[in-house]
């Protein structure tokens, strides 16, 4: 299906509308789409339609459910159902992305409903959105690869494209064996700044890979997101893998730097499978980053005993965060709670006395839907500076006198 309309005379735009509809882009040779957009979208909505992308068969293909290109106006995708596209055999090089948007004037509306990247492939993505798109994503269920691919990835932000991701699942899927520069992520935000609260974030699952490989639950690079009542998992993968991946830029924190604020970080124990890590940074290549990112009130913990691990490293002398206060840091097993310069170990007391004040180093008792008990010691031990104003369940904060980690 092709969608391109052009502005009417008149002041209103006729509707278009699509509902319990089903669209397949069939079989092509290098690129299949089920839905492509572009132009004027103002009023265009789908409602319970499922959208694919077809199948492939050339070297570097593609094929996307949904593809809106430099459209304009805001089309609604409500409880839709977007799936990528699969491969005629083995294919090389393929791309699958089940809902793709790029473009200033081009901002459409996800509500709901599941979007699938592919079930076995190269590269599979679940949610792309790219050259300034300003996507808003709700209450949707997205996935990179349902069975194994070797680059896979839930949500991209790229380029200044994402305004928001509220209330979703997201998760890059299944990893395959690989040796050539693996990834499994399950949001990528990179040169975009969306807003993102209330989702639930899973890093890449399998149970072998290359053991060294972009591994993670959430990766931010050049953005000022900021990041609220999130619970965010490193995933069950065999290999290196961190919860929260921070590669700082060489421009300064006045300009730019992410914010994380009243999230769950969650990282497992895995025998042989390398250091496990909840949130690392990264001073990158190229240059002397200033100190940068904003982390309050999170917490990061170890969700089971064994293996090499720890909630917070610095990956390099450079990798400095900017303001660290009132985290919650637990890894009964560690040996300690902060990598500090990439080397130095340290405990709680030296990481409120070095990196900031207010951090604890005990159990949050958190239950198995992320809520804390009345004798948690977390209760009452948050920041108030930079606050949200609600929690994941959308009840008021501060709860009681002060804010919770």
């Amino acid at each position: 299906v092709s969608v391109t309309r052009r502005p009417t005379a008149s002041a209103a735009v006729p509707p278009t509308t699509m509902t319990n509809g089903s669209v397949n882009g069939g079989a092509a040779t290098t690129r299949a789409i089920g839905l492509y957009g572009t132009g004027d979208m103002t009023r265009v909505s789908f409602t319970s339609t499922s959208f694919q992308g077809g199948s492939t068969s050339a070297a570097a293909s593609r094929s996307s459910g949904v593809f809106l290109e430099s459209c304009s106006g805001s089309p609604d995708f409500v409880t839709t159902t977007t799936f990528g596209g699969s491969s005629i055999g083995s294919v090389a090089g393929t791309t699958r992305t089940a809902f793709e948007a790029e473009g200033a004037t081009c901002s459409p509306r996800l509500s709901g409903g599941r979007h699938m990247g592919c079930e076995v492939g190269v590269m599979c993505i679940g949610v792309a959105c790219r050259t300034a798109s300003p996507c808003t994503i709700l209450n949707a269920t997205i996935v990179g690869a349902t069975g194994s691919g070797y680059h896979i990835f839930g949500v991209r932000c790229l380029t200044g494209g994402c305004a928001s991701l509220a209330g979703n699942d997201v998760r890059a899927g299944t990893m395959s064996t690989t040796s050539s520069g693996p990834e499994g992520i399950g949001l990528e935000i990179d040169g975009a700044s969306p807003a993102v609260d209330d989702n639930r974030v899973v890093g890449p699952n399998g149970g072998t890979a290359a053991m060294v490989g972009r591994y993670y639950g959430v990766y931010l690079r050049t953005t000022r997101s900021l990041l609220t009542n999130n619970v965010i998992e490193a995933g069950a993968l065999a290999a290196l893998v961190q919860a929260v991946r921070y590669d700082l830029t060489t421009m300064g924190p006045a300009l730019i730097e992410p914010t994380f604020h009243s999230n769950t970080i969650d990282y497992a124990a895995c025998t042989a499978c390398g250091a496990r890590t909840g949130i690392a940074a990264a001073a990158g290549a190229g240059g002397m980053p200033s100190p940068s990112g904003v982390f309050r009130n999170n917490i990061v913990r170890h969700t089971a005993a064994g293996g090499i691990t720890m909630p917070v490293r610095e990956l390099d002398t450079m990798a400095d965060l900017r303001i660290f206060e009132n985290n919650d840091l637990y890894d009964p097993t560690s040996g300690g709670v902060y990598v500090d310069e990439g080397t130095t170990t340290l405990n709680i007391t030296q990481v409120n006395t070095t990196i900031g004040p207010g951090n604890i180093d005990l159990t949050c008792q958190l239950n198995a839907t992320w809520h804390i008990p009345v004798t948690s010691p977390c209760r009452n031990a948050g920041t108030a500076t930079g606050a949200p104003d609600h929690d994941f369940d959308a009840d008021g904060r501060p709860r009681e006198t002060f804010y919770d980690i």
